[in-house]
């Protein structure tokens, strides 16, 4: 839609042929994304591709949107989040990594910088807020008297609900 079509996505969704057949194109250049979850880079068959593509094209990036991720899910359910760096790297003639996120507290971009391997020392790459406090964000408590039953939170619920433009314009 907005004439970019020299992309690609490689997910599970795609049967194994098909994803072969994506990377074949992308090793002859014809893309220029490619779009791929993180565990894909756990796939030893995925890995040999990019492995031998890796000598023969530039990857000039590798972006990782969402990038708190690494931190807030890799060490719960999604382990593949955690490996990123170490099996990116050694694949592609160490490419920059772009971690992009805009809801990292600093103790998750400490753990960015352990986990994607940054030296938080040489901000030349690095990007950061002076302030991690957003205006755009309002937060208001709604206080619920004990002791009711039931408890009215539906009723209340339906109050924050109903003053919503009332209070955002």
């Amino acid at each position: 839609a907005h004439g970019i079509d020299a992309a690609a996505t490689i997910n599970s969704t795609i049967p194994r042929e098909e994803s072969n057949e994506l990377l074949d194109r992308l090793s002859k250049n014809e893309f220029k994304f490619l779009l791929i979850a993180p565990e894909r880079f756990q796939n030893q068959n995925f890995r040999q591709h990019i492995e031998i593509m890796g000598g023969t094209n530039i990857v000039n990036l590798i972006a990782i949107d969402e990038a708190h991720c690494v931190s807030e899910w890799g060490h719960e359910f999604r382990p593949a989040y955690l490996d990123l760096s170490n099996k990116i790297k050694p694949l592609m003639k160490h490419p920059p990594i772009l971690a992009l996120t805009g809801t990292a507290s600093n103790s998750v971009l400490s753990d960015l910088f352990i986990e994607l391997n940054i030296d938080p020392s040489n901000d030349k790459g690095l990007i950061k807020p002076d302030s991690l406090d957003r205006d755009e964000l309002n937060f208001f408590i709604e206080k619920i008297e004990p002791g009711t039953w039931p408890p009215p939170y539906d009723l209340a619920l339906k109050k924050i609900i109903m003053t919503l433009p009332l209070r955002f314009g």
